[in-house]
């Protein structure tokens, strides 16, 4: 009996062990050397390098264009959320509420831009939004409305919109999904003694579905703003790189380029750090509100 249980730990061992040290080595000493950087004025490139203590964070909140780029990311949580959520939210209710025999198909096609490449979407969109043979400006002058045709992707006032559209495309699929799952986890008794009672599917949303799906919804809204701030990077790479006039610019783009670009890790390594101490913070406090009303 000994020399099994013996033998399952040594083999525990042999397959999690190598896994543990690419881990540690690879990703978690890289980042805890982040929070050690952000207080030098390492370039990158040499070995040497000195402390100047928080001199990095100041220098962030002098910089415009940092602020610039944190408002873009609040616009992608917060008018891309609205917009995935709801479009998603109502995607779900409509295909399990439905009795449609291709909700299986339904459920594909809106998962497809989730598994689709960055650099496939980004082509995609380029082709949309193209000022002078893109499909959503051919399609304005088709229908009489060429005053409102715009170089979407090189004005500062509409390149955000721009790109909050694709994200939201990228994503409503998956959220969907989860929400589909979510809702079809719900007893049917339910629904049915509430249409009994004469509730409406308006009704029965708010007070059936809606409240039984929060867990759900949280773990989303919680995964979506980790995202904002971090997933963005790929798209706007791709489609903008940050402009034009740093218009699109997002943290993730702007501390790249300080880094890698300008060989100020240091500045950059600070610009990641501010971003994961903002991320968490919000998190917690979205965390510790949602407790607190399932509490009352």
């Amino acid at each position: 009996m000994k020399s099994t249980i013996a033998k399952k730990r040594i083999m525990f061992a042999i397959c999690v062990i190598p896994a543990l040290a690419v881990f540690l080595y690879f990703v978690a000493v890289p980042f805890l050397e982040t929070f050690y950087y952000c207080f030098t004025d390492w370039n990158g490139m040499t070995k040497t390098y000195n402390f100047i203590g928080f001199k990095n964070f100041e220098k962030i909140f002098r910089d415009k264009i940092f602020w610039l780029s944190l408002k873009n990311n609040v616009k992608f949580c917060v008018w891309g959320g609205l917009l995935t959520f709801g479009i998603g939210i109502f995607n779900a209710v409509l295909i399990t509420q439905s009795n449609l025999k291709e909700k299986n198909v339904y459920k594909i096609l809106f998962f497809i831009p989730q598994i689709l490449s960055i650099v496939a979407v980004a082509a995609i969109w380029k082709f949309i939004y193209n000022p002078e043979w893109g499909i959503l400006n051919g399609l304005l002058d088709t229908v009489g409305l060429g005053t409102l045709k715009h170089t979407w992707l090189g004005e500062k006032s509409t390149v955000v919109g721009a790109l909050i559209v694709v994200w939201v495309w990228i994503s409503v699929g998956f959220y969907m999904v989860l929400f589909i799952a979510a809702i079809e986890g719900i007893s049917k008794d339910v629904f049915e003694a509430a249409t009994i009672d004469g509730a409406s599917s308006w009704q029965q949303f708010w007070t059936i579905t809606f409240p039984l799906i929060a867990e759900t919804t949280k773990t989303c809204v919680i995964f979506f703003l980790i995202n904002a701030f971090t997933g963005v990077y790929s798209l706007v790479k791709t489609m903008t790189e940050g402009g034009p006039a740093h218009g699109s610019e997002v943290v993730t783009s702007y501390m790249y380029n300080q880094a890698f670009v300008r060989s100020k890790f240091g500045l950059g390594t600070a610009m990641g750090v501010t971003m994961v101490v903002l991320v968490a913070i919000l998190s917690a406090i979205l965390l510790i509100a949602t407790r607190k009303k399932d509490a009352e």
